[in-house]
Order: C-alpha cells, then structure tokens, then sequence
C-alpha cells in the first residue's frame, strides 16, 4: 500500500484527472466506493482541510453524501441480485453508522420514495438497503422505531394486498418484518412498538388478514404479559368501532365491521395466552368486555370494562357475526379447573349485573334457569370442604360454562343445568359410608352413579360437534377419572366402539339418505363461503391449529383412564378390541 506521501503527490492527482469528485451530482457509486475507502487507508490524509480543499464541505461523511447515494441507487440500471452485492453499499452503510447518519439517510432520502405504485425494482433495491441498515444498527430496539416508519407500513399494509404484487417483493417484505419481530423478542416496550405500528393507522388491526400473512401472529406469540396487554386494549378500541391510537393522527379511518370483528377474535384468542394462565382478573375482564360487547343490548352506553362508548353496528347480521366471540373465548384449553373457576365466576358475576339493566340480545334467554345456575354455583362455593373439594369443583365448571351457554343456547342449556342439578344432588347424597356401600352392593339398581350421569353429559356435549364443547369434555374428564366406574367406561366404549347391529342399522340408513345428505353437505358449503366473504372465523376454520393440542389430551386422558382402572385396565382393553 503506498505512503500517506506517495498518495498525496503521486495517487490522489491522477485520481483526479481521471475521475470528477468536486460536485455531488458528478459522484457515481463508483466514486463514492473509492473515497469512502481512500478515508479507511488514509484517515490521516482526508481530514477537514483535505475535504475543503478538494469537496468544498468540511467532511466526506455528511448530509450531502447521504443524497448522492440515494441519487445514484434510483438512477442504476443494473438487476437488483447483482447491484445489491456492490461493495459499495456495506462500506457507505457502515460509514454512515460511524457518522450518526443512518436515520437520517433512510427517514430523509430513502424511506420517502418508496410507495405501492413505484416500480418493484427500485422498491426491492431500498428495501435490500434497508435490510443492510438494519443489520448494522447496534441497538436494534431502537431500530424497530426508528425505521419502521409511517410510510413503511402503509406501502407494507397496500403492497402485499395487492393482486399484481410480485411474489419476490411480498417475500421480501415479509422477511423484513420478520427480522423486526426478532429484534424485540424479549423486550417489552419493543413488542409493544411494534404492535403499535403495525395495528394502528397507517396499519391495520387487521394487518395479517388484510396482507395474509402472520407477523403480528407471530409477534405476540413471543410476547410477554406486558405487550399482550397492550395488544388486548388495541383489540378492545378497535372492536368498539375506535381506531386505536388515534391520538396519533387525525385523518385515521374508524374500522370497518369485518376489522371489529376481526379484532374481536384476536381478543378473544388472547384470553387464552400461555403467559397470561395466571392473570385471573385480565382473563375475568377480557370475558366480561366480550359478553357485554356480544350478549347485551346496552343502548350504546360505557359499560365497564369498556373503556368507551360502543359504536353502533350497521345491521343486525354483522351484530350477530360478534356474537360468537365471547364463546371463543372460554373455548380454550383449561389447565387449572380451580384458577378457571373463579374467572367464569367473575365473568358470570359480571352478566348476573348487567342482567339488572339490559336486555340479553337473545329474546330466547331463559332469566329463570340463570338465577336457579347462579344459586347452585353459590350453594357449591360454599358447602364443599377439603374431601369433596375435587368434585365439587367439577360441577361448579360445568354449571358456569352451561349457565353462560344460556345466552346463545337456552333451550339445551336448560337440559343440560336441569341434568347437572339431578346429578349434583346424587353426587351430594353419597357422602354418607353407608348410602354409598348400599350402591356399590347394588349393581343392577336402577340410579346410576354420578359419575355416569357425568358421563352422559360430557358424551352428549361432545356429540354437538362444537369446539368448546371438546375442550370442556376435555378438561373435565382429566378430573374425572379417578372416580371412574365399570358403567361409565362402559358408557365410553359403546361410543368409541359401538356394536356391529348399530353400526349395520346406521350403514342402512345412510345408503336410503344419500341424496339428502348430499343437500345438506352443499348448503354447509354455501354457507361457509357466504361466512367467509363476511369475513367470519367458523368453528371449520380454527379446527387445524387444535387437532395437535385435541390429540395430547385424549392420550393424556387415555393414560389418567389406564392409572383409574389399575388392575382392570388389561381386561378393557380386550373388550375394546
């Protein structure tokens, strides 16, 4: 490498008479590469004199270098594979971090020019220079706010929802945010930025809808109780008909009905969110907003916990398209009966108030049945003790789940409570030695155990073919086991495995209704597309990401059942082969 005094008498003068550095519309990223790296090998010679001298600015590094890059890059012809992997890019990146000037260059000169309707080639040169920038920032917390910018959102948010978007840019784009999403993994205010920008306008709490993908899916699945209480709140505005965060910008739209609808769901599946088990009163609050919002007609006022008024739907279809939310959210799966009966109880608490002000949306809502469900559960919650807190527990779940039912199924759930009464009021008469020996030397007697009548419901409930109906089979039976009888193992294997005359008589039947069933299986579709223009989430739509989740309880169930039978456990396996 040649001297300082060999660059400065024999170099730098041929540079010049080959080369044009003294205006900044005369730089190519050619030039600008060479004297970024002349600044590496010689920063003793390119100090404040020598850029003077020969630039006419006090330092190579400044403002003015910042826009010939960017004039440079938007007038390259070359393809992006190939004018990504010019040298000059890392070199002008890393210089520019030196010099404190990587905000500026992407916020003033890089950030604004892109736009949906730009030609995809200059758009996927910035975004690969943004990638760059990124990968340079040494605090990449702060780099989610400083370069996930308004605009960058908006073109993100329009680009990937358009038809004629390029599969090469939506990748792009996607991988972006990805690498944001990362960068605040275990940071709290971090996730909470990102959420913001993405959910709130120029965003949408639609986004991953609205762009099919699943970056806010994935964000707040990494995020901590911190940031999925923020994202509740987004939810929660936006399913009242208010843009979250519009204090940020006066011209944000109010969101649509199929976004409140949306925002409801998302609600919804929060509620279940692993970090948030332990959180009773978030859980109890986010089911209460939800059944005010969906199960009452409250005239439009602020009911707690809602922190605004609610807006008015534009018809009763899309009223009734919120309506199965608040189901969604109990519907997930309950890894303490005990901590998940006290948020049912809140929650029913909750409605038994708003019962004494507003109509239930449901004129079928059966207000009788409710105060006989409200009576029981407290007559539990107070008469069990340590030996029998187990079971009393069983019935509290089932007689609050079955009670909220009410609001959108009153006739079943009526059936249901009346059973669950019937069936409580013989698991209580068995608590004395000598009533339960009389039933145990009495297997033909005509009164079943309490456990079978369980049974029947649970089976009852799971042959509904709703979700939460699996998921409260589920829980319950996990309990359940240890208390298990021969009738009502019995009972289960009937159904799991049940005898070849019923199966023959149920193949007859349907070889004489196969027209029929062809009907129905043709207005089920019909039904589901007219669902999802609406832009509904049906119970068919969730069933994938829960048939993993459906598998480990039945094994874990099946293994609870093997341990309840001990000795016996062989012997029924046999039968049920």
């Amino acid at each position: 490498m040649a001297s300082d005094e060999e660059f400065t008498q024999t170099v730098w003068p041929a540079l010049q008479d080959t080369h044009e550095f003294k205006t900044e519309e005369a730089l190519t990223l050619e030039t600008i590469w060479l004297l970024l790296i002349i600044q590496q090998k010689f920063p003793g010679i390119v100090n404040q004199k020598f850029c003077q001298k020969n630039f006419g600015r006090s330092q190579l590094v400044d403002e003015s270098l910042c826009q010939a890059i960017a004039r440079c890059k938007d007038n390259v012809t070359t393809p992006v594979t190939i004018i990504k992997q010019h040298p000059v890019f890392p070199v002008a990146i890393d210089s520019l971090r030196k010099a404190g000037l990587s905000d500026y260059f992407w916020q003033k000169h890089l950030c604004p020019t892109i736009s949906a309707g730009r030609p995809s080639y200059q758009t996927m040169l910035t975004l690969s220079i943004l990638e760059m920038l990124l990968d340079s920032s040494e605090d990449k917390v702060a780099a989610v706010d400083t370069f996930l910018t308004p605009n960058l959102v908006e073109f993100c948010r329009l680009q990937v929802s358009k038809v004629e978007s390029t599969q090469e840019l939506d990748a792009k784009i996607f991988g972006l945010l990805s690498k944001l999403t990362g960068f605040i993994e275990d940071n709290a205010e971090g996730q909470k930025t990102l959420l913001k920008a993405l959910l709130c306008y120029p965003g949408n709490i639609a986004f991953d809808k609205v762009t099919g993908g699943n970056i806010v899916t994935q964000l707040q699945n990494s995020c901590g109780a911190e940031a999925i209480k923020f994202a509740g709140e987004l939810y929660r505005q936006a399913a009242l008909g208010h843009q979250p965060c519009k204090d940020n910008t006066a011209s944000s739209p109010p969101p649509t009905t199929n976004e409140r609808i949306f925002a409801a769901h998302q609600l919804a599946k929060l509620t279940g969110h692993t970090c948030m088990a332990k959180d009773i009163k978030w859980q109890a609050d986010n089911m209460s907003f939800l059944l005010t919002l969906t199960q009452f007609n409250t005239k439009g006022e602020k009911v707690s916990p809602m922190m605004l008024s609610p807006k008015p739907f534009s018809n009763r279809e899309s009223r009734l398209n919120l309506a199965n939310t608040f189901y969604k959210a109990l519907d997930y799966k309950v890894r303490n009966i005990e901590d998940h009966c006290q948020v049912l109880m809140m929650v029913t608490n909750h409605a038994d108030q708003l019962l004494d002000r507003f109509s239930p949306l449901n004129e079928d809502f059966k207000l009788e049945a409710w105060k006989k469900m409200i009576k029981e559960v407290k007559a539990i919650d107070k008469g069990s003790d340590s030996a029998t807190a187990k079971e009393e527990k069983i019935f509290q779940f089932m007689f609050l789940h079955m009670g909220l039912q009410l609001f959108s199924e009153p006739t079943m759930a009526c059936d249901m409570l009346d059973e669950l009464k019937v069936c409580h009021d013989k698991a209580k008469s068995k608590k004395e030695k000598q009533q339960r020996r009389n039933k145990l030397n009495d297997p033909n007697g005509t009164e079943p155990q309490w456990v079978e009548v369980v049974v029947d419901i649970l089976l009852f409930l799971l042959s509904r073919e709703k979700h939460i109906y699996r998921q409260l089979a589920n829980s319950v039976f996990a309990v359940l086991c240890p208390h298990m009888t021969d009738q009502a193992l019995i009972a289960i294997m009937d159904v799991v495995n049940p005898p070849k005359d019923d199966l023959e008589a149920e193949d007859g039947e349907s070889d004489d209704n196969d027209a029929s069933w062809e009907d129905i299986e043709s207005d089920d579709d019909s039904k589901m597309s007219v669902d999802g223009e609406n832009g509904n989430t049906s119970d068919s739509e969730e069933e994938p990401e829960d048939e993993e989740e459906d598998d480990e309880n039945v094994a874990d169930i099946k293994s609870k059942v093997k341990f309840a039978l001990g000795e016996h456990a062989a012997e029924a396996s046999d039968q049920v082969k």
